[in-house]
């Protein structure tokens, strides 16, 4: 995690795993986190990996908003 200014911060990320008789896959990850308020904040974030066939690049994208009650 990296804070940019008071109420942004910057994530990102790197992970590998073998399991017996698999190829290594490996994947990277990059996240930001915005703070709207003291108590509402809006995230978003974008996962990808080699995958588990060749020539395969596996991906996410998610976002959301969290409150704080």
């Amino acid at each position: 995690d990296m804070p940019l200014a008071s109420n942004l911060v910057l994530s990102a990320g790197i992970a590998s795993s073998k399991t017996d008789g698999a190829k290594r896959v490996t994947g990277y990850s990059v996240g930001a986190a915005y703070l709207l308020s003291k108590r509402t904040t809006v995230y978003g974030g974008y996962y990808a990996d080699n995958g588990d066939a060749p020539a395969t690049i596996e991906s996410r994208l998610g976002f959301g908003i969290k409150h704080t009650f």
